[in-house]
């Protein structure tokens, strides 16, 4: 029953954020660094050269946000999972939640996972582990009207990295960055 209360409420939330016109949390594209840091209600972290960074919590998990600018106009948002976990798998168990959610949110996905060794791949209970020593991105995509979104699970030397990347679609092609 909580489950579904939440779901509802972040699907309203959702339906608030487009009718408002916004493209990442609380802000549009081509925002101001003031104007974010005016918007942005998370635990400010720091400013440097063109990044603001904040800690925030959604879904009871920690994240740092990351908003970039271009000549002082914000083009890309990042959040980077901040929990750590003894078991790998949790961090793919995390991955599929937060895939579900931004289905729910924004539509079909786009599934551009790539496994680069084959060894775990017909094992799902080992994907966590997998992504943890760089055997396979878990790469999900989708799309708005001014939004590319990238959710992402990889790895290397057997640590995780959980990232979910808000691009503004009318700078894509040269503000994209690797995970």
């Amino acid at each position: 029953m909580i489950q579904k209360a939440t779901n509802l409420f972040l699907y309203l939330l959702c339906l608030v954020q487009i009718a408002n016109g916004q493209d990442v949390r609380n802000c549009k594209w081509g925002m101001t660094t003031k104007q974010v840091r005016a918007l942005e209600k998370g635990k400010f972290l720091m400013q440097k050269l063109d990044n603001l960074m904040y800690e925030v919590t959604a879904d009871g998990d920690t994240y740092y946000l990351l908003y970039m600018f271009k000549n002082d106009s914000l083009r890309v948002a990042g959040y980077g999972y901040k929990e750590t976990h003894v078991n790998d798998q949790m961090y793919y168990v995390k991955f599929l939640k937060i895939a579900e959610k931004l289905t729910m949110k924004y539509g079909e996905k786009v599934d551009e996972t790539e496994w680069n060794n084959d060894l775990y791949k017909d094992d799902p209970m080992k994907y966590g582990f997998a992504a943890s020593m760089g055997h396979v991105t878990f790469l999900y995509r989708y799309k708005t009207e001014n939004t590319m979104i990238a959710l992402a699970l990889n790895g290397d030397n057997f640590k995780c990295t959980l990232s979910i990347y808000y691009y503004d679609i009318n700078h894509l092609s040269e503000d994209k960055t690797d995970f």
